[in-house]
């Protein structure tokens, strides 16, 4: 039971991971969107 919320918390903390990284790709992709328009 311990090991399976265990396992439920890293996998929540993987895809907070995965949004996050998606998140600053977006953001740096969109920086140089801008740069490339002014």
């Amino acid at each position: 039971m311990t090991d399976k919320t265990h396992e439920t918390m890293t996998h929540d903390h993987s895809i907070a991971n995965i949004l996050i990284s998606i998140f600053l790709v977006l953001c740096a992709f969109t920086f140089l969107i801008l740069l490339g328009l002014f």
